[in-house]
């Protein structure tokens, strides 16, 4: 029986044994442990849109979802900035462990940011290995805008152009939007 089949937590297994014609019958049992190691990160974003800039903010949450302990648990989470690298001593069933941090943003667009969370536990003859990995997207938004102003006189190279009071000046305004987002 394995945890493969579905089956975890403590299992029962009896085994009977009979002999009709002499009436015999035997039976032992035997309790044993199915380990079903597991474990689950999430990670949240404070804010979906930062400026560029700022700092994103992120809280990560990792959870040994199975029952047997986990030891050696680490969240490594890599950014432009560098990885960075947390270790959890142990955790046990159920047990979680919640880590709050920021990164300043430095390029625009969408920053997808993933984390790993490994762990290991020992399965009564050798150490294994799980893992979780998830990713949390933020946009960096980058708002730029460039203007430009001219007298409209039929030759637009003239920046400079004299006038009289009485007339009116016609200009022209050019305005663009150069960055990410919609202003």
């Amino acid at each position: 029986v394995t945890a493969q089949d579905g089956i975890a937590g403590k299992v029962d297994n009896t085994i009977v044994a009979t002999q009709p014609e002499y009436g015999l019958s035997k039976s032992d049992s035997v309790r044993v442990d199915i380990l079903a190691p597991s474990i689950s990160v999430t990670k949240v974003a404070t804010q979906e849109t930062v400026k560029k800039g700022d700092k994103a903010y992120y809280t990560v949450t990792v959870k040994n979802t199975g029952n047997t302990n986990l030891y050696n648990v680490s969240l490594n989470d890599t950014f432009d900035e560098g990885d960075r690298y947390i270790l959890v001593s142990k955790l046990t069933p159920d047990q979680t462990a919640t880590y709050t941090y920021h990164v300043h943003t430095s390029k625009a667009g969408t920053l997808d940011n993933t984390v790993v969370a490994s762990a290991r536990y020992w399965d009564s003859c050798d150490w294994q290995s799980v893992s979780a990995t998830t990713t949390e997207s933020v946009f960096v938004a980058d708002p730029k805008v460039s203007i430009s102003k001219r007298a409209v006189t039929g030759n637009s190279d003239l920046r400079t152009v004299n006038y009289t009071p009485d007339l009116s000046i016609p200009y022209e305004i050019d305005v663009t939007n150069n960055g990410n987002v919609a202003l």
